[in-house]
This record gives C-alpha cells, structure tokens and sequence, in this order.
C-alpha cells in the first residue's frame, strides 16, 4: 500500500493544480507542457491507479498499524491540498498561520504518540559518523554535477548567494528531514516490508513536494532516495541535513536561476513562471515593434 500512498499524493496535487490553474496557466502546472487533453487522461489515469492499489491493497489495510500508518501519512496529504488550493503564493493571512499550525500539531502529535521509538529517529547524534562515511560519495556527486552542468548552461554564481546557503540550507533541510525521513519513513515501513519500496516512494513523495519545478523534482527525488536508503541503515538526520544542504547549494549557485527558478516551488512557482513568460511576450511584442 506504499504506491496507493506515493499515487493518491500524485492525484490530489495535478488535481488541485487542475482546479486551481485550469485555464492559460495551466501548462506552468506541470513539469512539461501539457495539452487539455493529456492533463486530463492523466488525471482520470491518477486516480484509476489509486483505486486499484485500494482494491488490491485493502487486505493490508485490515492491520491496525498499517490503519494507523496511513491515517496519519494523510497530514502530509492535507499540506498539499492546502498549498495548491488554497495558499497565496506571495502572502500568509491569518488563516495561512492557523492551519500550518495545526498541521505541523498534528504531526507533533503523532511523534508524541511514538515517543518510545525515539532512539530509532536519528536524533542523538550516535551514528553520525557512520552515516557521513556512507554519504560521502553521493554527495560529492551530487555537488559535482551541477558545478559540470554549468559549464554548458551557465551560470549566475554569487559568492555572496553561496555563503547564506550554507550557513542556512542544512537548518532548513533539517525541518523538511524531520517531516520526511522522521516522520515518512517509519511509516511507510508499516505499509511494507520491502526496503526498497520504502526508498522509492519516500523519493516520489519528496519529489511531489517540489512540483512542479521538474528540475528540483528529479533533484530532489534522486537526492531523498539516497537519503533514504541511509537512513534505513544509519538513521542519523544531521549528516542527512548537511548532505542535503551542501546539494542544494551546489544546485541552487551553480546553475542559473532562469533554470532552477530561484529554486522555487509550487503556486509560487507557477505564478512566478506566469509573470515571467508575460514578460518575454511583451518584449518580444515590443521588439517586433
């Protein structure tokens, strides 16, 4: 029942993003343009999946911790029916604080309900060593991509940039850690006992987290599916953390912003990407004047 739960979040979000964007924005909605048409066949594709993994998975849904599991793995599902219906992509109100609270309670809630499996979290600093030695090589390769890849498009590098990424990123990658390896993981295991399920949807829904800027999407799908496969055998969230922010800044400096989006995602993305492509159509109107 792990696909049925990396399916669903799929569904809901182009959903929401049809919803939401439906008319001449709708090809910033997704990682390629798309056609009405083809947004639609995938649409109605989504959720005739989710309803076979439900029919076929229904028998392991009958335990209780899988019940448990899941219920509590659609917090996560909740953020993301919120972002893309509802959230302002350039202002919080009120009501924005009210509910981010509320989830982010929720969660807290289902950590405070596990607190006896604290020391599986990975929050004692007691295997970092171990996992640093195991994220050496991917995260060397992970910084040295992007640093080749700029050689041939480019790039907008500030020095400036790169010291606040890194004396930021690794605390912001901690909180999304907390959320998506803490939080996600254990939970998708009670769904399955294959460890490599739990890599690969763990690396989707993360990846869906950064939709639909399809190339911090792969990035990041790649990059959580590594993490993952660490964190099964040495659960330590802070060699995690400063993996993911030497990756991110790599990313983010070394590659121009036109192409990363200032690394943005989401509404915001899309509403940036709108303004954007008005931008290029009035100068290209007033050039050919």
């Amino acid at each position: 029942m792990a696909w049925f739960y990396l399916l669903i979040n799929a569904a809901v979000i182009m959903t929401c993003a049809w919803l939401r964007y439906e008319s001449d924005k709708l090809c910033f909605a997704s990682p390629v343009t798309m056609g009405r048409w083809v947004w639609i066949v995938a649409i109605v594709g989504l959720w005739a999946g989710v309803a076979l993994a439900a029919g076929f998975g229904w028998r392991r849904l009958l335990g209780h911790r899988a019940r448990r599991a899941m219920m509590e793995l659609m917090i996560l599902t909740l953020f993301f029916v919120y972002e893309w219906l509802w959230l302002h992509p350039r202002r919080w109100m009120v009501v924005d604080w009210l509910i981010v609270t509320l989830l982010v309670s929720c969660i807290g809630v289902c950590f405070w309900r596990d607190r006896d499996n604290w020391r599986s979290w990975g929050i004692a600093f007691r295997q970092f060593l171990s996992a640093g030695r195991l994220l050496i090589v991917p995260t060397l390769l992970m910084i040295i991509v992007p640093v080749v890849v700029s050689r041939w498009v480019g790039t907008d590098y500030e020095h400036k940039r790169l010291i606040a990424s890194l004396m930021g990123y690794p605390f912001y990658a901690l909180v999304q850690l907390m959320i998506f390896q803490v939080f996600l993981v254990p939970r998708l295991r009670h769904l399955t006992d294959s460890a490599w399920v739990v890599v690969l949807v763990s690396g989707g829904v993360f990846g869906l987290l950064h939709w639909p800027n399809g190339l911090l999407m792969a990035s990041c799908c790649i990059g959580a599916m590594v993490w993952t496969a660490v964190y099964l055998r040495r659960a330590d969230v802070y060699a995690l953390a400063l993996s993911m922010g030497l990756a991110a800044t790599a990313l983010g400096c070394a590659l121009p912003r036109n192409l990363t989006h200032n690394l943005r995602t989401g509404p915001r993305y899309v509403t940036q990407a709108h303004i954007y492509r008005q931008g290029a159509n009035e100068g290209d109107a007033s050039g050919k004047r």
